[in-house]
């Protein structure tokens, strides 16, 4: 696949789940990870929920892959900064609902691929 195409499928993803998302709301995977991650950045959901909507092919990580508990759907992983810290984003998107199943810094700093969000 060239990389044009890849950018396509990505923001293909993206606008599909930002649709679902908008339409019938973000479910947050109830982890404790994801909930001490977002607290420990200082957001609020409302705010972890626009830092998705301004995701981009730029913050595309890796994906499409299947979910490893082995529920339908597809994951995508993505990566942002949010107030210096580099952030881990995983999207799955199913028949019913758009789902951020992580949401928390990274443990490496080399392993950040995307851009500041401000």
């Amino acid at each position: 696949m060239s990389a044009c195409e890849e950018n396509d499928q990505i923001g293909n993803f993206l606008k599909r789940f930002k649709a679902k998302m908008t339409a019938d709301e973000l479910v947050f995977a109830n982890r404790k990870r994801n909930l001490d991650g977002i607290a420990l950045l200082g957001l609020t959901l409302d705010e972890g929920e626009r830092i998705i909507l301004d995701l981009t092919e730029m913050n595309y990580s890796s994906g499409p892959v299947e979910d490893h508990n082995g529920t339908r759907g597809e994951v995508w992983t993505f990566s942002t900064a949010v107030a210096s810290r580099n952030i881990c984003i995983k999207l799955k998107l199913d028949e019913r609902k758009a789902i951020c199943i992580s949401f928390h810094p990274l443990e490496f700093e080399n392993s950040f691929l995307g851009g500041e969000h401000q």
